[in-house]
C-alpha cells in the first residue's frame, strides 16, 4: 500500500493522475480512505488522492446508473466520516442523495446548520421519479424537509447559504408537480430558489394559493414582472392589510401597490397607495418622490439617495436625443463627479467626450474617451470611446475569420483539487463542488460557469456570470463562447456575412439554448418567430419547414443567417442597422432613417423610439466587436 500511496502522488504532482485513477480498483479505493488518518482541514491537500479516488469510482458508477449502488454508498459515507471537511464533501453528499441510504444517516455526519443538511433534501428531491404515486410522494417529502432544513438556519448562514443549483429550468418544471402537497412555508422556500435563478415563469406555479406576508410580496412581484398589474395590486393589498406582515414590508408593499396601478395608467389610486408613506421617512418617501416624478425634490432633499443618479441618467438621455450640448455637458459632469461607479456614468463619460469634440475641445475629449476606454470591455460606451481614439467606425461590420480558444482562467489554478479534476475533465463534480469552495463570490460564479459550459449547459453557463464586469480576455472568452462554430463558419461563408454578427446576434438571442422560447412566441438560438421562418425558408433552400425544426441549430442557424444578410444589404453593412433590423423590423428602421434625417449614427441609436430595440442595438454592436476582439484572426 505505501509504494502504491507514493506513486500516486507523484502522479498527482505531475498532473498526470488520469491514467492511475482510471486503473485503480474500487478496492483499492476503498483502501485508501481506510488508510487516511487527518481529516482536518490544514492537511486536506495531504487526502487530495484519497477523495479524488473515491469520487471518480462514484461519478463513474453514477454514469451508468442513476442509482448508487450499495457498494459505492459505503464507500461514500466512510469517505465522509474520515474526512468531513475535505473539499469535495459536497460531491459525496450529492453522490448520497442518489442512493437508497437512510436520511438520517446522512444527517449524523453533518452538523445541525451545515448548509449541506438542506442540499442533500435538495438533490434527493430532483432525482425522484414523480410520474409514479410514490415518487411523487417522496418528491414533497423531501422538498419539505429541504424548506425545514433552510428554515433551521440561523439569520448569518441564511444570508451567505448558496442555493441549490438548477441548470436547467425544465428539470425543475418536471418536479413542480409535487409542491401542491407542501405547506405555504414550505413552498415559499422553493421559490426562492426559482427567483434565484430568474426562472420567473416558473414562480406562479409555486405561488398560487400563498397567504403570509413574504410569500404574498413574492407573488405580487412577480405578477408585476409579467405584467399582471390588476393582480399584483390585490397581492400587495393583501400585504398591507395583513396582520402579521412587519411595518417594512407593508411599506414595501405600498411602494409597489402604487407602481401595479401606475402601470394601469390609474394615477389617483397610485398617489392614494403613495400618500401612506410620510414625509419624515427617510427610507422610502424618496421612493414615493422617484415614481411620481417629483425628482427636483428628491435631489434637493435627498442628494445621496440611490434614485438621484437614475434621475440624472434619464435627464442625460433626454439631452442626448435632443442634442443640447450645455444640458449633455451639465448632467454628464455630476454623474461622472458625485457619482463615478453608477452603470450610467459610462454613458456620461462618451457623451461629454463626444460634445467637447464637436465644440473643438479636442485634448479634453481625448482624456475623457481615453478614461472610458480603459473601463471594462464589456460596455457599450468602452468600445465606442476605443473607436474614438483610434478613428474607427464603431458600426462597420468586422471582417475575418474566427479561431476558437478556449479560456484559462486563474481561478482554476487556485486549489490544487480543483486543477486535478479540470484536467481529468471531471466536470459533473466540479459543477457540484463549485458553490462551496472557498472563494470570492466572483470567482465561484466563474468557477460554476466553466463547469457549466463543459457539461453542456450553455445557457446557464453565460447567465451565471453575464452581469461581470471585466477586461480580462480569458474571463470574456467564458462569457463569449463560440459554440456551434462549425455551423456558424458554414452559414457565414454560405451568405458572405461575418461570422463575428452571427455570434453576437445569438449571444443577445438566446445565450446559446438552443430549444428557448420567447413569451412571443420566438424561438431556437437566433429566436425566428414562426411565420418569418415559414416565409424565407423557401428562399433559403428549405422548402416544407415544420414547426418543430427550429429548435434543431443547424436549421435554425441557417434560417437566422439568411435573415441576416437580408438585413445586412438593406442596411448597406451598418452594425447597429443590421441588429435594429433583426429586432424591430426593417420597415421600422426605414421609417426611423427617413425621420431622423442625417445624423451620427451613435446619436441615431439613441434616439430608436422603442427601448428594447434601442437597447438591443447596443448590445449586439458590443457583442458583435467582442467576438471579434476575442477570437479574430
Amino acid at each position: 500500500m505505501r509504494p502504491a500511496r507514493s506513486v500516486f502522488r507523484r502522479a498527482l504532482t505531475a498532473g498526470l493522475a488520469a491514467g492511475v485513477y482510471g486503473a485503480l480498483s474500487l478496492g483499492g479505493a476503498e483502501a485508501f480512505v481506510s488508510a487516511q488518518a487527518a481529516p482536518h482541514p490544514v492537511q486536506r491537500n495531504a487526502s487530495l488522492d484519497d477523495g479524488l479516488v473515491v469520487s471518480q469510482q462514484v461519478a463513474q458508477a453514477l454514469a451508468k446508473d442513476p442509482v448508487l449502488s450499495a457498494v459505492h454508498t459505503r464507500l461514500v459515507l466512510r469517505a465522509l466520516r474520515k474526512a468531513p471537511q475535505h473539499i469535495l464533501r459536497s460531491y459525496w453528499v450529492y453522490a448520497l442523495a442518489q442512493s437508497a441510504v437512510p436520511a438520517a444517516e446522512v444527517q449524523a455526519l453533518l452538523s445541525a446548520d451545515d448548509p449541506l443538511q438542506a442540499h442533500f433534501f435538495w438533490w434527493r428531491a430532483m432525482r425522484q421519479n414523480v410520474g409514479t404515486p410514490a415518487g411523487k410522494s417522496a418528491c414533497a417529502r423531501d422538498f419539505s424537509f429541504y424548506a425545514q432544513a433552510y428554515h433551521a438556519l440561523s439569520g448569518h448562514l441564511k444570508r451567505d447559504f448558496p442555493l441549490p443549483r438548477v441548470p436547467e429550468s425544465t428539470d425543475l418544471q418536471r418536479q413542480l408537480v409535487c409542491v401542491d402537497a407542501l405547506n405555504e412555508r414550505e413552498q415559499t422556500a422553493l421559490a426562492r430558489v426559482i427567483d434565484d435563478h430568474h426562472y420567473f415563469w416558473l414562480l406562479p406555479r409555486v405561488l398560487k394559493q400563498v397567504s403570509t406576508p413574504d410569500g404574498l410580496l413574492m407573488q405580487g412581484q412577480n405578477l408585476l414582472l409579467l405584467r399582471k398589474y390588476a393582480q399584483a395590486a390585490q397581492s400587495f393589498e393583501k400585504v398591507i392589510k395583513h396582520p402579521q406582515a412587519s411595518g417594512e414590508l407593508k411599506k414595501q408593499a405600498v411602494i409597489q401597490a402604487g407602481m401595479a396601478e401606475k402601470s394601469r395608467r390609474r394615477q389617483t389610486q397610485a398617489n392614494t397607495w403613495w400618500d401612506w408613506i410620510s414625509e419624515q421617512d427617510r427610507q422610502f418617501y424618496p421612493e414615493v418622490l422617484w415614481h411620481r416624478g417629483q425628482w427636483d425634490t428628491l435631489i434637493q432633499h435627498y442628494p445621496d439617495h440611490a434614485r438621484v443618479p437614475d434621475i440624472l441618467s434619464e435627464r442625460l438621455d433626454k439631452a442626448v436625443i435632443a442634442q443640447r450640448r450645455d444640458d449633455i455637458v451639465r448632467w454628464s459632469q455630476q454623474l461622472v463627479t458625485h457619482f463615478p461607479e453608477h452603470e450610467a456614468t459610462h454613458q456620461a463619460r462618451y457623451w461629454w467626450a463626444r460634445t467637447l469634440q464637436k465644440q473643438g475641445q479636442s485634448r479634453r475629449a481625448e482624456a475623457l474617451y481615453r478614461l472610458q476606454s480603459e473601463q471594462p470591455l464589456n460596455n457599450y460606451y468602452t468600445q465606442m470611446a476605443q473607436c474614438r481614439l483610434q478613428g474607427q467606425n464603431c458600426y462597420a461590420l468586422p471582417s475575418g475569420r474566427l479561431r476558437a480558444q478556449a479560456p484559462d482562467l486563474r481561478v482554476l489554478s487556485r486549489e490544487p483539487m480543483i486543477q486535478v479534476l479540470v484536467q481529468q475533465k471531471n466536470y459533473q463534480i466540479l459543477e457540484v463542488i463549485a458553490p462551496f469552495v472557498a472563494l470570492s463570490p466572483q470567482e465561484r460564479d466563474l468557477l460554476m460557469s466553466y463547469a457549466y459550459r463543459h457539461n453542456g449547459h450553455y445557457f446557464r453557463a453565460i447567465r451565471n456570470i453575464w452581469q461581470q464586469q471585466t477586461r480580462d480576455p480569458d474571463v470574456l472568452r467564458l462569457m463569449y463562447p463560440l459554440h456551434y462554430d462549425a455551423l456558424q463558419k458554414e452559414n457565414a461563408r454560405r451568405y458572405q456575412i461575418p461570422q463575428a454578427l452571427i455570434a453576437g446576434i445569438t449571444w443577445q438571442e438566446s445565450m446559446y439554448k438552443s430549444d428557448i422560447r420567447s413569451v412571443s412566441g420566438a424561438r431556437g438560438l437566433m429566436q425566428l418567430m414562426p411565420r418569418t421562418a415559414k416565409y424565407i425558408a423557401a428562399r433559403a433552400g428549405l422548402p416544407g419547414l415544420s414547426l418543430y425544426q427550429l429548435d434543431q441549430p443547424p436549421i435554425n442557424i441557417r434560417l437566422g443567417s439568411y435573415y441576416l444578410q437580408q438585413q445586412v444589404k438593406r442596411t448597406e453593412g451598418n452594425l447597429m442597422k443590421v441588429a435594429a433590423s433583426y429586432n424591430g423590423g426593417p420597415n421600422a428602421v426605414s421609417r426611423w432613417t427617413d425621420s431622423f434625417g442625417k445624423i451620427d449614427d451613435d446619436v441615431f441609436v439613441e434616439r430608436i423610439p422603442y427601448a428594447e430595440t434601442r437597447r438591443y442595438a447596443k448590445q449586439v454592436t458590443l457583442h458583435t466587436r467582442i467576438y471579434s476582439q476575442l477570437y479574430g484572426e
